[in-house]
């Protein structure tokens, strides 16, 4: 039963994993982490760093990128929000990250920045707009009787036809369908998140050995 429902989870991830990247509001970030320091050393720290943001495929309405995170006292965000429309879809979105140099020793801090990309669907109708004029045949009863006429015995009478004479004119009741659809508007959404380490160098660190304390105690550090 135990790998039953396992299976059963793990199924559900994966569809509704797949049914996110098949959304037209999907797309793809070049890193999942970047690491930037508060001061910056050329060469070997650097306080900037960049995230690639790629759409998964065109679009047929603007999809809005907008980033949501709780800290934004350690670094800045550069542009803060990017538009992808059908012409240019292909293009790739540049997201600049840039430390904040508070002058405060409050350790490396790691920021979880979400992606959210938004689209919006509309719903044209379903329906075919197609025109029902009748079933009927249009047909014209003028009579079963054969109008034969009794000269000899009989009682002289004629037969004029038994029909009602009546038409069928057809039984359908000539209605449109104009289609079935509401058009109401349908929002897609998708997420994606970036974790951000910002490096603390404010802390200066002075390193005595032993034998220099003692000295210093003693007053014969020479």
């Amino acid at each position: 039963m135990k790998k039953f429902l396992l299976a059963l989870t793990i199924l559900g991830s994966f569809l509704l994993s797949h049914a996110q990247n098949d959304s037209s509001a999907a797309f793809t970030l070049s890193k999942e982490s970047i690491t930037i320091f508060e001061k910056l050393i050329p060469g070997s720290k650097p306080n900037t760093s960049t995230v690639v943001v790629t759409l998964n495929s065109q679009p047929n309405s603007d999809v809005n990128i907008s980033l949501d995170y709780l800290d934004k006292t350690e670094f800045t965000v550069s542009p803060t929000t990017a538009t992808f429309t059908s012409s240019n879809w292909n293009t790739p979105q540049i997201f600049t990250f840039t430390a904040i140099d508070d002058a405060i020793d409050d350790d490396d801090v790691t920021v979880n920045v979400d992606f959210i990309s938004t689209t919006t669907s509309h719903d044209s109708g379903s329906g075919d707009g197609s025109h029902d004029s009748g079933s009927g045949d249009g047909s014209h009863d003028s009579g079963s009787g054969d109008g034969s006429h009794d000269s000899g015995s009989g009682d002289g009478s004629h037969d004029s036809g038994s029909g009602d004479g009546s038409h069928d004119s057809g039984s359908g009741d000539g209605s449109h369908d104009s289609g079935s659809g509401d058009g109401s508007s349908d929002v897609e959404t998708y997420t994606s998140t970036l974790a951000v380490t910002v490096k603390d160098d404010d802390t200066t660190q002075i390193n005595f050995s032993e034998d220099w304390i003692s000295a210093a105690i003693l007053g014969d550090q020479g």
